[in-house]
């Protein structure tokens, strides 16, 4: 219960002890994002990112090694964000931008890293443009990624827009006419008692 685990600009950092002491643990680099397997916190999924070639990585022993797994991935990958899902604790989700901070595209894995399939890499959904046609985009800063807890197929990505598809693959613009532009869109939670209720 005392166990903390933070990604950082140089590598991954993990405290037994509630934030008194740290460890620093993994390969060298600027790590993006951390996740526990559902069911099994012996299990952890996290995400470096290095130019266009980044990747993620599983812990099976609590954090203290990590192997890479990026099996069916491809192209340039740039910043990558992950979510888990306790629907099915074999899914696992990879976000990654390209490098103009544009979609590269929506990987999942349902068999616990060891294989990735592509969802889908387009429309442009981290562009300015609310349709999705538009080049470029700002996931250098506004990026996030969440899963509804109760359903493995219903994800939300939010960048300058929000978004919705209920398999990866098809995507519905979501975000209220009232949401300032400018704001960022950095961090997602469902409501575990309503996949429909997200909160930015």
């Amino acid at each position: 219960p005392d166990s903390l685990y933070a990604v950082t600009n140089t590598n991954i950092q993990i405290s037994a002890d509630a934030g008194v002491s740290w460890q620093s643990v993994g390969a060298l680099g600027r790590w993006r994002d951390i996740e526990f397997k559902p069911n099994n916190t012996n299990i952890l999924y996290a995400a470096k990112q290095s130019g266009g070639s980044s990747t993620i990585y599983r812990s099976q022993d609590g954090g203290g090694n990590w192997s890479l797994i990026n099996n069916g991935m491809s192209g340039n990958r740039y910043r990558p964000l992950l979510a888990v899902t306790a629907d099915n604790p074999e899914v696992v989700y990879a976000l990654f931008s390209a490098s103009d901070y544009s979609y590269h595209g929506l990987y999942k894995s349902s068999d616990g890293g060891d294989n990735w399939v592509l969802q889908s890499n387009s429309p442009n959904i981290l562009a300015w443009e609310t349709d999705g046609t538009g080049t470029g985009g700002q996931s250098w800063y506004d990026l996030s990624l969440g899963v509804a807890p109760n359903n493995e197929n219903l994800v939300y990505v939010g960048g300058i827009n929000i978004w919705r598809s209920d398999d990866g693959q098809n995507w519905t613009n979501i975000t209220d006419s009232l949401f300032p532009p400018v704001y960022g869109r950095i961090a997602i939670g469902v409501n575990p008692s309503n996949e429909n209720e997200v909160y930015f």
